[in-house]
């Protein structure tokens, strides 16, 4: 029988307590019949007091890791892939900003080239971690931080192409963003499209929501509201942390 969703968390686990109920309750409850399977980064060695995240000067306090596995293997987890850091070598990349209202250092473009590749070729993997795609309508695309601002229902979806959190928290003509996304199965190339950032950054860097609305469009992508953010375009995650536990 076919379930309506996969569920692909990606990338390193974080906050995972503090977003978990909101996550469940939100989110996930509201989904019907699901799956998850998640392709996550973690340094065994060397978590302890590195920092959580490039926005974020909060250092790892727990072992978010084991926090995912515990919390999350109840709720239908299918597969968890659990990989070292991800390599990859642009020190031959010498582009810098494509964009008017951007500018970079050679270092920062190096890093940024990293993190986007690191980022959405996790995506696409974890995407592949399903062994029979046709099992599955939609494919969600997730990280061990969102915060829901209220609870969705998604178990009627009907969508012929790529829904997508709107990125307006970063600017009204930010229409996309890279946090939240739904794909129906027969657009499941999208994910291996969007972990070509060699070709996106080919001329230079450019804006994220650029990315994600060039390599959308053949997929009929649409931005929606559906109040997903993240820790640092959430008003609500100051909350969540102090009420962790």
């Amino acid at each position: 029988m076919t379930k309506k969703f996969a569920v692909c968390f990606s990338g390193y686990p974080r906050f995972v307590r503090t977003t978990f109920p909101n996550i469940k309750k939100n989110f996930l409850d509201g989904l019907g019949d699901y799956d998850i399977y998640a392709n996550l980064q973690w340094d065994e060695k060397n978590w302890k007091g590195s920092q959580i995240h490039h926005e974020n000067n909060i250092k790892y306090e727990t072992n978010e890791l084991e926090d995912f596995k515990e919390l999350y293997t109840p709720l239908n987890m299918v597969k968890c892939q659990v990989n070292e850091p991800f390599v990859y070598d642009t020190s031959d990349y010498d582009k810098l900003s494509a964009e008017p209202d951007m500018s970079v250092t050679p270092e920062k473009a190096k890093d940024i080239v990293y993190r986007f590749k690191s980022q959405y070729q996790g995506i696409a993997d974890c995407a592949k971690l399903v062994e029979n795609p046709d099992d599955y309508e939609y494919f969600i695309r997730m990280r061990t931080d969102l915060i829901f601002e209220s609870e969705i229902e998604m178990k009627d979806l009907e969508s012929d192409g790529v829904m997508n959190q709107n990125g307006h928290v970063a600017g009204a003509d930010r229409h996309w963003s890279d946090w939240f996304l739904i794909v129906p199965t027969k657009h499941l190339a999208f994910y291996d499209d969007l972990a070509k950032v060699e070709d996106h950054f080919a001329d230079g860097i450019i804006h994220m929501h650029k990315i994600i609305e060039n390599v959308g469009r053949p997929y009929n992508i649409e931005h929606y509201e559906f109040g997903v953010g993240t820790p640092s375009t959430s008003d609500i995650f100051g909350d969540l942390l102090q009420t962790r536990g």
